[in-house]
């Protein structure tokens, strides 16, 4: 999986496009989101992880050498994930900081960071198109109170692609059934021709 990542600030163009009384669940701190995991997979949006001090529940990375960590269970909270297009909504003048002890477990972390964000957005997906879609239960565990329908126009072309390959997965499926069955039953009109006794 090839990727580029950088911490990174959300700016104030973000806030105004995502005001906190309309999208209450995103990460917000004095009407400023926090620091984020910027994560570039080279597809038409970034996704954004932004780290949080205090996390209760398990769709996250967890912090467990860290000094805040033996106080408050912090780390990179995937459910408040942001979907990012608009390169303006990153705050190029401001310098994203993060403690140095965070900073360096997440680096040492960041393949499984990446991955189980990726993960995380991707299983969405899949339950919202109905390609794998998930309990009832086990969906509301994971995405209850997730920003990622925030960003559903974003995600939009993923999903549709998504569907395209599995049409495409499927006709392939059907093409090489038919196939064989073809095989299949013309062998059968050979045996029954060779068996026909002379007249």
């Amino acid at each position: 999986m090839e990727f580029d990542s950088e911490l990174s600030l959300l700016s104030s163009k973000f806030t105004q496009a995502y005001p906190p009384a309309t999208y209450p669940e995103l990460m917000h701190k004095h009407g400023r989101p926090y620091t984020c995991l910027l994560i570039d997979f080279h597809d038409d949006y970034f996704i954004c992880v932004p780290f949080r001090s205090s996390i209760g529940h398990k769709n996250a990375f967890m912090f467990t050498g860290t000094a805040r960590s033996k106080k408050t269970k912090s780390g990179l909270d995937y459910s408040k994930i942001a979907i990012i297009k608009n390169i303006d909504y990153f705050d190029s003048i401001t310098a994203a900081i993060v403690e140095q002890d965070e900073y360096t477990e997440m680096m040492k972390n960041l393949p499984t960071i990446v991955q189980e964000a990726n993960d995380y957005v991707d299983t969405y997906i899949n339950h919202i198109n109905g390609t794998t879609p998930l309990h009832p239960r086990e969906f509301s565990r994971k995405y209850q109170y997730s920003t990622l329908p925030y960003f559903h126009d974003i995600m939009e072309g993923a999903v549709a692609l998504i569907k395209i390959e599995n049409i495409y997965t499927f006709y392939c499926s059907v093409c090489a059934a038919l196939s064989l069955w073809s095989q299949s039953y013309a062998r059968q009109i050979r045996i029954k021709c060779i068996n026909i006794p002379d007249i």
